[in-house]
C-alpha cells in the first residue's frame, strides 16, 4: 500500500497535481471528499481504513479573511470549527462544541495559516468585524470541508498536511473571485507538490 494520500473536496482542486505526481511515478492513493461539510464529514467517516498511517496531504482553495492581494499557498496548522456568524462579530467559535484541531503538517517551505469552517461562507465585505480573528497574528483562512476531514482522519493518519490556495478575500464578491482564479490556483498547487514530492515521500 502507498504511504502517500492525495485528497480534495473536488476533483479540479487536485487533477494536476495527479498528473504531475503520475508522470514522476510517485505512487498515492486519492480520495474525493466532496464538497460541502456535510458530505465531506460522511465521506471522510467512510474512509478512514484508507488513511490510516498514511501520509495525508489534503489541498483546498479558500478566502483569506482581510485583503486579498494574489493567489497564495498556505500551510494549514490550525483547524476550528466556527458558527455561521462568527464572521459577522455576532458569536463566538464553537469551542465548547467541538476542539480546534492541530494539524500534524510535513515540514515543507510554506507560511502557515489557521483555517476557519463552517457550514457556509462568508458574504459580507466587511467580515469578521470585531471578532478574535482580527487580533490574529497568522493568517486567517475560511474553507467549508477542513475541518470535517481532519476531524476524521487526524487521529489516524502517519501525518496530515493541508495545502490552502487563497483564490478570494471573504465576503460578498467571494464566489466570483473564486471562479476567476480557482484554475490557477489548483495549477499553483499543483506546481508546488510537484516540487515537494522529494519531501513528502
Amino acid at each position: 500500500m502507498t504511504r502517500i494520500v492525495i485528497a480534495s473536496a473536488a476533483p479540479f482542486e487536485t487533477d494536476e497535481t495527479i498528473y504531475r505526481l503520475q508522470k514522476k511515478r510517485i505512487e498515492f492513493t486519492r480520495v474525493i471528499t466532496g464538497v460541502g461539510m456535510s458530505e465531506a464529514a460522511m465521506i471522510a467517516a467512510r474512509t478512514r481504513e484508507l488513511i490510516t498511517d498514511r501520509d495525508i496531504i489534503f489541498c483546498c482553495t479558500a478566502g483569506i479573511v482581510g485583503k486579498f492581494d494574489k493567489i497564495s499557498l498556505f500551510l494549514a496548522d490550525k483547524v476550528e470549527l466556527g458558527s455561521w456568524d462568527v464572521r459577522n462579530g455576532r458569536t463566538d467559535l464553537l469551542k465548547d462544541f467541538d476542539r480546534a484541531l492541530n494539524l500534524s503538517p510535513k515540514d515543507i517551505a510554506l507560511p502557515r495559516c489557521r483555517a476557519l469552517c463552517s457550514l457556509g461562507v462568508s458574504t459580507r465585505p466587511d467580515e469578521p468585524r470585531e471578532t478574535q480573528l482580527k487580533q490574529d497574528s497568522q493568517a486567517v483562512v475560511e474553507t467549508m470541508e477542513l475541518y470535517a476531514v481532519a476531524r476524521a482522519w487526524l487521529p489516524l493518519a502517519r501525518s496530515f498536511t493541508a495545502i490552502v490556495a487563497t483564490t478570494n478575500a471573504t465576503g460578498e464578491a467571494a464566489r466570483s473571485d473564486w471562479r476567476t482564479n480557482f484554475k490557477e490556483a489548483a495549477s499553483m498547487t499543483a506546481e508546488f507538490l510537484e516540487n515537494a514530492a522529494a519531501h513528502l515521500r
